[in-house]
């Protein structure tokens, strides 16, 4: 049997020279067909079929009596694998043939089976034709006694010799199938083993085989059994049939064989005179057997804890108090599992501590069934919580760990235990619920198996136990909600359907009606006499499309049964639909505020708007002009309002300070000491004030106090922070002045006054003698420059066109010279002023000021080939327009001197040290001679004529001045054609 056309020709090309008839099947139901219809000596089949697989036709073929003693060889690839041989013998396979077939060992092995069906053909026929003779015997006419001895006897030798030779040619079948052959004979009590038979049992092939021998080597277990076959195969009435399997104890240590013993007994004149047979070694078939029923066993095993935990989990989802999910999740778990012990607790606090909340326990620990004592959260407990990862360990490996605390002041008393397991319970986010433990196992260790089915129900625990805590919260809520409701001032109610059948009415909306029915009553029949009032079209609008209706001053008439009359009032009414979970809606809430007293007193409101008008306006007026920054804050510290002097200091409106990058406006340095201070003064509850810098809008840091109060209610809860920033950078900055002024008075000595005098008069002088100067140049030098500036322009309007080229050359000189002139004047009355400004430090970010530079200075390198490179600078502490200065002389100089380059770089970088902050900037323009780098300082000192490069000399010296003024120091390097490099310095203490 076989679906390859191909191996079928194989197998009849091999076998046909066993001259049997062949007949084959390309499938399982034909092969099952052909087996109806008549009997083989011996069946091949493949194991695995087109339509079914061999081992299902064999189990099938089985099932028939005729059918279970067939010899089945199976076919099958090179590759099959343990597991399948097990299979195929359990169902009752003789042997296995390999593909690609050898011919002659698959001819040999169909060729005994096909032998042993000859011999056992014979076998019948003879015993046939003997009863046939004997019939015959007494049928015939009775003859001389002699002459049927005679006749008898040789027709007894005649069997005698035929049974001879066909248990001769029965032996080599047999041999060949490594079957083994036994003989006893009932009458003599004499039993014959061949070798392979003492091979089976375990005897050697010299020893002495008797019937005690082989009782001794059967397992006390069986002997019954076989003797007991063994006593009814040889009763005349039984057909001499004996089949039985038992087990033999070949060496001690080692497993018993099972062997599988059949036979027949031969009978003569009713009684036995020959009992013989075959054994076969089936250990493998009954291992496969043992191992099939353990596979079945543990799969029936795993079926019934899936089930269970199917039902658990129903089971789970349906109860609703806490405290018996936890119970059921205990007992469940233990059954399911198959153990003694099952503890369920939940976590408490941030430490891991549990607390024990259910308790499975069998009879076995029936003592500790009232033990809840909590685990402190440091042992093993907490390292399951704190992975969140199942543990499972023997109990060996439980007292080894690191972790396990023991059983306490209950060591003693705890009996052993067979393994433990303990699974987190986890919620939807992954954070720890508690801790589902498993102890001591009723039958072997915990197993990965136990831990799936462990980790599975505590998942769907975990969910049963978040969702009720979820309900529990949704019904608090609700309650309070609904409590809140029926204690708000304004009537409100709560009608559910199309009908608006009042579901819930609050005791101010039933105070105004009086002892009215309205629950459980449709609106329109509750309310009779709002129908005329168009009182339910907006209702049935807010149901009709689900949209919130807000209605303002509506004239309401209403009957009270106490005072039978109509009562009238003025309301603002809202109604609200309420949705289900699928969005529908199911429900409209509605409240109604009384504006009559509002409403009468409208023209009192009227006459005096117009000076609330003027009044808010003047109020809002002032609002702004406050100096102070306000922010209101959540109970848990989050800021969502901040007013309009906030948003016009820092550029960040409310909504920008809770999506944009905030953290900027605080001082880097500052930011973690100011957020953990604002951090305990929250968790404390406590007034906050602290002073820190706040950057402006223009990136220029300040100094503020700011406070925060805590605003409470009746109980005392911190409802929200109300905070303050006003700024002190000018008390900050007057307190440093006045620090340094008295460190300076303490420097000073009691002569202190006199040089002050001294100095004042000097000073005094010296402003005098600068004013006057100040005075002269602006009177008597600038009106000069202007009069020349005039009239050359004058001269070459009128006289122009008559002047060759030499004169005009000398007017547009003397009109230079002039306006250079000017602006000379212009720079060193600048230069003077410098002396006398007194410099205002503050924070300054030197990045974002070099920027400002840049932009300047767009005119004056538009349409060139320049190279920036700009390193990250520092914040410095610094006068802004002074060093503003400072570095638009230096860059506009770096910019003048490179223009003669194609391609222009400018660098601008810094170095700190301990003492000081150094800023550079290098170009790679002309550059200079170092020897004449002292005159680069000086007033009216230039290197380079004004028809090369513009300028006044007058730039650096003001550089140097105001960087002396800082108390930094000022150089410069340089090459001719290879460039410049100036320096300055700025204190490290001050910045």
């Amino acid at each position: 049997m076989d679906d390859d056309p191909a191996n079928l020709a194989t197998l009849e090309a091999v076998l046909e020279p066993l001259g049997q008839r062949l007949v084959w099947a390309d499938s399982g139901q034909q092969a099952l067909r052909r087996v109806l219809e008549e009997d083989f000596a011996v069946i091949l089949l493949d194991v695995r079929l087109g339509d079914m697989s061999g081992l299902e036709v064999m189990a099938l073929l089985r099932e028939r009596e005729r059918n279970r003693r067939t010899p089945v060889l199976l076919m099958t690839a090179a590759d099959v694998d343990q597991e399948e041989l097990l299979r195929g013998y359990a169902h009752g396979a003789v042997d296995y043939l390999t593909k690609p077939f050898i011919p002659q060992v698959l001819r040999a092995k169909v060729g005994t089976f096909v032998e042993l069906r000859r011999a056992q053909e014979r076998l019948r026929l003879q015993e046939e034709h003997q009863r046939a003779h004997e019939r015959r015997q007494w049928d015939a006419e009775h003859s001389s006694v002699r002459r049927r001895e005679q006749r008898l006897e040789a027709e007894l030798h005649s069997r005698t010799e035929a049974l001879n030779s066909s248990d001769e040619r029965l032996r080599l079948a047999v041999e060949a199938t490594a079957l083994g052959i036994w003989d006893f004979d009932p009458l003599t009590q004499r039993l014959g083993w061949d070798a392979r038979c003492k091979e089976l049992f375990g005897v050697s092939p010299d020893a002495d085989v008797t019937y005690a021998l082989f009782d001794a080597r059967l397992h006390p277990e069986d002997r019954a059994a076989t003797h007991a076959a063994v006593t009814r195969a040889l009763e005349p009435d039984s057909q001499g049939l004996y089949d039985v399997e038992y087990r033999a104890v070949t060496e001690p240590g080692l497993p018993p064989r099972w062997l599988r013993a059949t036979g027949r007994t031969i009978f003569e004149e009713g009684r036995a005179v020959r009992f013989l047979g075959t054994l076969r070694d089936i250990s493998a078939t009954r291992n496969a057997e043992q191992e099939r029923s353990r596979l079945l066993a543990e799969a029936r095993r795993r079926a019934e804890q899936l089930r269970g935990l199917a039902e658990a989990s129903v089971s789970l989802h349906t109860t609703e108090a806490l405290p018996a999910i936890l119970s059921l999740l205990a007992e469940r778990a233990r059954d399911i599992v198959g153990a003694h012990q099952c503890v369920v607790s939940l976590t408490q606090g941030p430490n891991w501590t549990q607390v024990v909340s259910a308790v499975s326990l069998s009879d076995k620990y029936a003592a500790w069934r009232d033990y809840t004592s909590p685990s402190d959260g440091s042992g093993i407990y907490a390292e399951v919580c704190r992975t969140n990862r199942p543990l499972r360990m023997t109990q060996a490996q439980l007292e080894a760990h690191p972790a396990w605390r023991g059983f306490g002041a209950h060591a003693a008393h705890h009996p052993p235990m067979r393994g433990w397991l303990a699974v987190p319970l986890l919620s939807r986010a992954g954070g720890n619920l508690g801790l589902l433990q498993l102890s001591d196992k009723v039958r072997g260790e915990f197993s990965a198996e136990d831990e799936a089915i462990v980790v599975q129900l505590a998942q769907i625990a975990s969910v049963a136990v978040e969702d009720r805590r979820l309900v529990e919260r949704l019904r608090t809520q609700r309650e309070n909600l609904l409590a809140a409701l029926m204690g708000v001032p304004e009537p409100l109610a709560v009608m559910r359907g199309p009908d608006f059948v009042y579901e819930m009415v609050n005791t101010r909306f039933q105070q105004g009606l009086g002892d009215r029915v309205l629950v459980g009553l449709p609106a329109r029949q509750a309310l009779p006499e709002m129908e005329s009032q168009s009182f339910f079209e907006p209702i049935e609008r807010a149901w009709r499309e689900g949209v919130s209706i807000h209605l303002k001053e509506v004239v309401l008439r209403w009957r009270n049964p106490s005072e039978d009359t109509l009562q009238e009032g003025v309301f603002n009414v809202s109604y609200q639909p309420l949705r289900d979970s699928e969005g529908r809606v199911e429900a409209i809430i509605s409240v109604a505020f009384d504006v009559t007293a509002q409403v009468r007193a409208r023209t009192e409101v009227e006459a005096l708007a117009e000076r609330l008008s003027r009044s808010e306006k003047g109020l809002r007026a002032l609002a702004n002009s406050i100096p102070q920054l306000v922010w209101i804050a959540e109970p848990d510290g989050q800021v969502p309002w901040y007013n309009d002097r906030w948003t016009a200091y820092t550029g960040f409106t409310a909504e920008q300070m809770l999506t944009s990058d905030w953290r900027r406006i605080y001082m880097e340095e500052e930011l973690p000491w100011v957020a953990e201070s604002w951090r305990q003064a929250v968790s404390s509850g406590e007034v906050w004030e602290e002073q820190f810098r706040l950057r402006g809008v223009d990136g220029t840091p300040r100094w503020f106090l700011t406070r925060a109060m805590p605003v409470r209610d009746a109980e005392g809860r911190i409802v929200q922070w109300f905070g303050t920033n006003t700024d002190i950078d000018d008390e900050r900055r007057m307190l440093e002045t006045l620090r340094q002024a008295e460190e300076e008075i303490r420097r000073l000595n009691t002569g202190l006054e006199a040089r002050v005098r001294e100095r004042t008069t000097q000073l005094q002088e010296a402003n005098q003698e600068l004013e006057s100067f100040s005075y002269s140049v602006s009177h008597d030098l600038r009106a000069p420059l202007r009069h020349i500036l005039g009239f050359a322009q004058l001269l070459e309007r009128r006289a122009g066109p008559v002047l060759d080229d030499q004169g005009r050359d000398y007017l547009r000189k003397i009109s230079r010279a002039a306006s250079q002139g000017g602006t000379l004047v212009d720079d060193l009355l600048a230069f003077s002023r410098m002396g006398r400004a007194e410099p205002r430090f503050t924070q300054v970010d030197l990045s974002a000021l070099v920027k400002e530079v840049r932009r300047d200075l767009e005119p004056e390198f538009k349409g060139r080939r320049l190279e920036w490179h700009v390193a990250p600078l520092p914040r410095v502490h610094a006068d802004p327009s002074l060093l503003r200065q400072v570095l638009h002389n230096l860059l506009g100089n770096a910019v003048k001197y490179t223009r003669t380059r194609d391609l222009a770089r400018i660098e601008v970088g810094t170095l700190q040290t301990e003492s000081e902050t150094e800023v550079w900037v290098r170009d790679n323009g002309v550059g200079f001679e170092m020897k004449y780098v002292d005159k680069l300082f000086g007033v009216f000192q230039r290197l380079h004529t004004s028809e090369q490069f513009e300028g006044t000399g007058i730039g650096l010296a003001n550089v140097r001045r105001i960087i002396s003024r800082h108390g930094g120091r000022t150089w410069a390097e340089g090459a001719p054609e290879g460039g410049a490099t100036f320096h300055f310095t700025l204190p490290r203490a001050s910045t």
